[in-house]
């Protein structure tokens, strides 16, 4: 990709490994869509990957002297479907999704990432930060019983196509199997035929209300077994009451995090 790009990349690697605790699937994908995005965004220029240790961290800076971002734009990069090419052509194709799903596995495996610029044409800097391993490399093999947030049969329902395809997007890379769908009476006949045991449903639908569609998946699926999370722009106290009245085993106030959400279902597995 950088070849056909008429892109220089170089690297400077520490002389040892860098340990992480970290599934390496996912850590290839934070990688790759990190260095994806600094070739995606720069012509005839140059990319710089750096890795070192610094304290108790490894850290991975990609430097380009692509297309920038605007100062003002800096803090929505993170936002699922923003791009930082503007401009009509859109010669930059693809969803916007890449950063957004970094973050998030960032997030999961208890670093963090960020990013700057010095403005349009000036190129950009990521860096991806992930605390080293304490000890010896633990094998997945020996690792015992999976995270809360996979292997879960999953049903989103927003009336937001682009939040749910974001989501969606996120949750399969996490090894869930994934349904949507953006009205009530769709998710009620997609809940019948798939039996998801994990639901999150947004309050404001078009024609049936969300309160309204967890009153009828509890009483259609009324085993007991099906989580409903309800996910709601509010969030006051009275919103979380009428949710709990409705079913909802969870309110969560949009955007919602998935590292919230897998810590509420680690609580619900104690």
């Amino acid at each position: 990709m950088a070849d056909a790009s008429d892109n220089k990349v170089t690297t400077r690697l520490p002389g040892q490994p860098l340990i992480v605790d970290a599934d390496p699937v996912r850590l290839a994908q934070i990688v790759e869509n990190v260095l994806h995005n600094a070739i995606k965004y720069t012509d005839r220029g140059k990319v710089e990957i750096t890795l070192a240790r610094e304290d108790s961290a490894a850290v991975m800076h990609v430097r380009d002297s692509g297309i920038g971002i605007a100062r003002e734009n800096l803090g929505r990069i993170w936002e699922p479907f923003v791009q930082a090419d503007t401009s009509l052509e859109r010669r930059r194709s693809g969803l916007g999704l890449g950063l957004t799903l970094v973050r998030s596995l960032v997030d999961l495996h208890g670093g963090s990432i960020s990013g700057k610029s010095e403005g349009v044409g000036r190129g950009s800097e990521f860096v991806v930060r992930l605390p080293l391993a304490a000890g010896k490399p633990v094998s997945a093999a020996t690792r015992g019983e999976s995270p809360p947030l996979t292997r879960h049969r999953i049903l989103i329902v927003d009336d937001n196509a682009d939040a749910v395809a974001s989501f969606s997007s996120l949750l399969k890379l996490m090894e869930n199997d994934v349904r949507t769908a953006t009205t009530g009476l769709e998710a009620l006949r997609i809940a019948k035929e798939y039996r998801p045991d994990l639901v999150l449903l947004d309050i404001g639908l078009p024609g049936m209300n969300g309160y309204d569609v967890a009153r009828a998946l509890r009483r259609d699926l009324g085993d007991g077994k099906i989580v409903l999370i309800a996910v709601s722009g509010y969030g006051a106290s009275e919103d979380r009451q009428l949710a709990m009245e409705a079913g909802f085993d969870a309110h969560f106030v949009k955007p919602m995090e998935i590292a919230d959400l897998q810590d509420f279902l680690a609580g619900r597995s104690r």
